[in-house]
């Protein structure tokens, strides 16, 4: 029987993971761990074959070709960083529109710093060119701003963050992705010229079109659905996700659907495939209805914003219409590391992104690990083949999910079953109400009533399975070890399917897949923490602990005045990154915004973290602050949560860690709210910390005059500086009751109080502490076995 020949083959594969290993090697990521030991796994694979010099020519040419592009990229990122150290202030800058997110954001290319007092084109030599693009933020955007315009303003140059905390979102390796590497918040904007070459008019024309086209099928959206329902639905069909509420976002990302809010293969192969079977029953010849629908998909690709997902699936779907064409076939590993090497050529950090991660995860479960289970199961009925490729998937992607996210939803492996084949109604009622939308608005409404009830019916699933219990699992960001450790296990599973046949009883093929999963789902547990582990968190102008004793946590403080997102940016991922969905305890030194601003939002807003004990401080007892909190604990964390008030001499024990309370006493003075300050003293074996709060040099004397509690100053060897440096506290008499090795102080960047005070930080130097500073080196990280001291920074 004649065998068609393979359109794309597979020494793909194997140049593909020699383009990951080499961009591996350059950036040197702690992640490289993880992606070495599978490249080289699965390329052992494929070495063992009869062509194998020829394999490993192409495994070399892989790493030569992702080494080289990598390095590009890092040569980019190095000047990036000098430009941005020398032009400190406001620069003018001129560069291309590329990308429009209104109503105040631009994205522009081919980028210049202006010397206004040299003259010249924009082009010239004797201006700085900056590599890649730049994101500019404006507070008005010029009237006539479109693609292809250049725009020129006045801004000053910054990087994006790396994190500064423990699960923190990474903008730099984001927008590194996007190969955006500055970010400028843009005065004066104004529109100087047009891009002038032929080749550029045409493609920001075609572009310009694609984006109001967008914006049209958006206004349809939003005069024919309900605010809510518009939204998601606008991020379903068109890629535009900035009407989704934060609520919904968070359910649909809780309940494991996400991924149907994001424009990926589902959404591409539904418009493609379902463009091309149209076109062909239409009358049209395959070669004729495939470029066609390889048109639309392109066109459809632009208007969604081609993200990683929807280029990988638009470079796949081509090759299928490709395939189609010229009479060959289709394999789709191969397809999807030709579109892999493609994109990463384009940008090697996307390898970073969850997203592509993802995308290119669940791609190579269904087309490798899903069809090995579907050979060696010898599934036969198609519900078992798709149980079969679903457990695939939740394999592969389960440590990516983990790695990125911290938690797993339980139920979102059944949720999918149900909701996945009912996205190609919601697709075509979408795209069906738009297109009916254009020509008569009550057309489009009554075409979109279908997808109304199916985004009805996800919001209740979502609601029912969230009530559910145990239906989110706080896991944790993975280790390097455990990655590894999973993927040999799974490949040894793998190989007992194939060795020992394990495919005769369907009872036997139930069993054991249960078994496998639920040993693939033990190694990703957190692990225990070996004695205490001392989080001082980076967040900003205000004050946030976390303590970690065995498989237990509690927090010192939680606030900030200058990052507004502080729960749901920082406190959030810390605590999920570590697999901590519980406190013991939450203390309170007291009751001002810098000190409880992101604990408030853990206690009322949905996360999934409990608290068991909140703990306030006695003096503020009838503070509104501290009422507002007790208010929230009772409302929103059970009934088996409780409200204490502490005091000198009171304690809570946590494993062997004891922390006891110095200040205030029951009848203490209390001229402000600093003044009603905990003052706590953590122990554990020979370690002691002293926690602070913004205590005042008044409260200090108090302790000072104290016997016992003098004698207990005695033993601190790391001082949190009360205050975050200000010179109404930490002083003289107060540091001679003690001698700690370590001071660390907390407070924001360029912060307005002129924190820390210099005169703090010259009584420290006197004393010889070392000063570490969360601005400086972003979170602090203690740990100790109670005998020895262990210290380092999130800035290396």
């Amino acid at each position: 029987m004649y065998r068609r020949r393979k359109l794309i083959k597979r020494p793909f594969v194997i140049i593909a993971w020699g383009f990951v290993l080499g961009e591996v090697f350059v950036l040197q990521e702690k992640t490289a761990v993880f992606v070495l030991t599978l490249g080289m796994l699965l390329g052992a694979v494929y070495l063992w074959r009869k062509s194998r010099a020829f394999c490993i020519a192409a495994l070399l040419f892989g790493i030569l070709w992702g080494g080289l592009e990598t390095r590009v990229a890092a040569d980019e990122l190095k000047e990036i960083h000098n430009i941005t150290a020398k032009e400190r202030g406001k620069v003018i800058l001129e560069g291309e529109i590329e990308g429009i997110e209104k109503p105040s954001s631009v994205v522009l290319r081919k980028c210049y710093i202006i010397d206004e007092t040299k003259q010249g084109l924009y082009n010239d030599k004797e201006h700085v060119r900056i590599p890649g693009k730049v994101q500019v933020y404006l507070e008005h955007m010029p009237d006539n701003a479109r693609l292809g315009v250049r725009l020129k303003l006045k801004g000053a140059l910054q990087e994006f963050d790396k994190p500064e905390n423990p699960g923190e979102f990474n903008y730099f390796i984001y927008y590194g992705g996007l190969k955006i590497y500055i970010k400028v918040y843009g005065e004066e904007a104004q529109i100087v010229e047009e891009e002038k070459n032929g080749f550029y008019q045409v493609k920001n024309w075609w572009r310009n079109k694609t984006l109001a086209v967008r914006e049209e099928s958006g206004r349809i959206l939003d005069l024919c659905l309900p605010e809510e329902e518009a939204g998601i639905m606008k991020a379903m069909v068109l890629g535009d996700k900035k009407g989704i509420e934060d609520r919904e976002r968070k359910m649909y990302q809780d309940n494991g659907i996400a991924h149907l809010l994001a424009v990926s293969g589902l959404h591409v192969s539904v418009i493609g495939m379902g463009a091309f079977k149209a076109l062909n029953r239409a009358g049209l010849g395959k070669r004729q209805a495939a470029a066609l629908a390889g048109l639309a998909v392109i066109f459809y690709g632009q208007m969604a914003g081609f993200g990683v997902s929807v280029k990988r699936a638009v470079f796949m779907l081509l090759l299928v219409f490709l395939a189609q064409c010229i009479g060959k076939t289709y394999d789709m590993i191969s397809a999807a590391c030709f579109a892999m090497c493609l994109i990463l050529a384009q940008s090697p950090l996307l390898l970073y992104h969850s997203g592509f991660q993802l995308s290119f995860g669940a791609v190579f479960a269904i087309g490798a690990l899903g069809k090995y289970f579907t050979y060696y199961f010898s599934a036969q009925s198609s519900s078992l083949q798709s149980i079969l490729v679903s457990a695939a998937i939740q394999i592969i992607t389960f440590p990516i999910v983990l790695y990125h996210f911290f938690q797993y939803p339980v139920y979102g492996f059944f949720l999918n079953f149900l909701v996945i084949p009912l996205m190609s109604y919601v697709m075509v009622s979408g795209i069906a109400g738009i297109c009916l939308g254009f020509i008569w608005l009550p057309a489009g409404k009554t075409a979109l009533a279908t997808g109304y009830y199916i985004l009805k019916l996800y919001s209740w699933l979502c609601e029912k399975a969230g009530r559910l219990p145990g239906s989110l699992l706080i896991l944790g960001r993975p280790s390097e070890k455990q990655m590894v450790f999973y993927i040999c296990v799974a490949l040894a599973i793998c190989i007992m399917i194939r060795k020992y046949g394990l495919v005769k009883k369907r009872k036997s093929q139930v069993f054991f897949l249960a078994v496998g999963a639920a040993g693939l789902f033990l190694i990703m547990q957190p692990p225990k923490v070996c004695g205490v582990r001392i989080t001082v968190l980076n967040v900003g102008q205000g004050d946030g602990i976390l303590i970690e004793t065995e498989r237990r946590a509690a927090l010192i403080d939680g606030g900030s005045t200058d990052n507004k997102k502080l729960g749901s940016q920082v406190l959030e991922p810390v605590l999920k990154s570590k697999g901590i969905g519980k406190l013991e305890w939450a203390m309170v030194s007291h009751g001002d915004e810098d000190h409880v601003s992101g604990l408030e939002y853990i206690l009322q807003e949905d996360t999934g973290i409990t608290i068991k004990t909140l703990v306030l401080p006695w003096l503020g007892k009838q503070g509104e602050r501290e009422m507002q909190l007790a208010g929230l604990m009772d409302e929103h964390m059970g009934a088996d949560s409780r409200t204490v008030y502490m005091k000198e001499g009171d304690s809570f024990t946590m494993g062997d860690l004891t922390v006891v309370c110095l200040y205030p006493g029951e009848d203490d003075p209390a001229a402000d709210k600093n003044s009603q300050s905990l003052v706590a003293l953590a122990q554990f074996k020979d370690f002691h910390m002293l926690f602070t709060g913004d205590t005042t040099e008044t409260c200090e004397k108090i302790m000072a005059g104290r016997e016992n509690v003098r004698r207990l100053l005695s033993k601190v060897q790391v001082l949190k500086v009360a205050h975050h440096g200000s010179d109404t506290s930490t002083s003289q008499a107060f540091l001679e009751c003690m001698e700690p090795a370590l001071a660390i102080l907390s407070y924001g960047k360029k912060n307005f109080y002129g924190h820390p005070s210099p005169y703090v930080v010259e009584r420290l130097r006197q004393h010889k502490i070392s000063a570490l500073s969360t601005a400086l080196a972003g979170a602090v990280i203690l740990e100790t076995d109670g005998k020895t001291l262990r210290i380092s920074t999130m800035k290396q």
